[in-house]
């Protein structure tokens, strides 16, 4: 069992899980920013601070998804998920990177990998996919620099921002376990649990 509680540190860097007790007020501003919502899909829907809790609140009940917050000097500016197939040990991942101040200084990559370590090396997990649509340039350059492998393109998929994007297929494998098949499912339902993934 894993802890929702774990954090990752790395100079004043931490991951840890997001809650509402520790979640930015500047989460609603993200995602209505032009810039930073630009290929989300979700923000067709109107977030507001009831729907943001709401959302952190159900993944932190869920046993199947962890959300984790990006802290940089105890500042929350953006968020990993991951949403786990239990019996399989797959997950799927998404981030955002929200507080503009912080792009180009290399956190998402330093937050991604940490994570990445973190299934691989704890969890087990044997693969991890994720989509990005095409015109997403420095998502797609962020894949590629943490070794994901591009695996299939579905055309013509998206309506965003005035345009029919297609959407890109990307997995990472776990070269230890793949060939594995795990007995137990994967539970985060123990919350005091506490694991020191450094």
């Amino acid at each position: 069992m894993v802890s929702r509680y774990k954090e990752y540190k790395k100079e004043n860097l931490i991951i840890k899980t997001l809650t509402t007790q520790n979640y930015s007020k500047n989460y609603v501003l993200w995602l209505k920013d032009k810039k930073t919502s630009k290929f989300l899909v979700e923000k067709k829907i109107k977030f507001n601070k009831s729907k943001i809790e709401k959302f952190i609140k159900n993944c932190f009940k869920s046993n199947n998804i962890l959300l984790f917050g990006i802290f940089y000097n105890s500042t929350h500016i953006g968020n990993i998920k991951v949403d786990f197939d239990n019996i399989n040990y797959n997950c799927t991942i998404g981030y955002i990177l929200g507080e503009k101040k912080f792009l180009g200084k290399g956190i998402t990559y330093k937050s991604l990998r940490k994570v990445i370590d973190f299934l691989f090396n704890k969890l087990n997990i044997r693969i991890i996919s994720t989509e990005v649509l095409n015109g997403n340039i420095k998502s797609i350059k962020l894949l590629k620099r943490n070794k994901f492998k591009k695996i299939y393109i579905l055309k013509k998929r998206v309506f965003l921002n005035k345009k029919i994007l297609d959407v890109i297929g990307f997995q990472l494998l776990n070269k230890k376990t793949i060939n594995k098949i795990f007995s137990t499912k994967l539970n985060f339902s123990n919350k005091n649990y506490k694991l020191n993934v450094i």
